[in-house]
């Protein structure tokens, strides 16, 4: 039942009450009990809502957080060189198109063997 006291406590009083009551001891005269009963082992307790199971993801719960960087730096390291070889690619089949318009297309002149009719 302490638990349930704890949570009925905490949120009644919210953390400004609180930091006046401790700066202040001339206000909230009827709240500084609230207030002090709050304090577990002299500590002010942060309680928060719980997930729900459904939104956990379990598979990644045995995974470390060495491993979690070791994953995404991979992930980077893969995916630049993926751009990189695409920009190279790009800029070689650019090339590749100007030599061929360079050697096969057709100007605009007429060479100078050939007479116009």
């Amino acid at each position: 039942m302490e638990g349930v006291r704890l949570l009925e406590a905490t949120n009644n009083v919210t953390y400004w009450e609180r930091f006046w009551a401790k700066i202040c001891c001339c206000m909230f005269f009827r709240k500084r009990a609230k207030i002090h009963e709050q304090l577990f082992e002299g500590y002010y307790l942060d309680i928060e809502t719980a997930m729900m199971p459904d939104n956990i993801i379990w598979h990644n719960m045995g995974v470390s957080w060495w491993e979690k960087l070791w994953r995404s730096c991979l992930l980077i390291i893969v995916g630049l060189t993926v751009l990189l070889l695409s920009i190279i690619l790009s800029i070689q089949i650019q090339g590749y198109l100007n030599y061929l318009q360079e050697r096969y297309v057709a100007s605009d002149e007429c060479p100078p063997r050939i007479t116009k009719m």
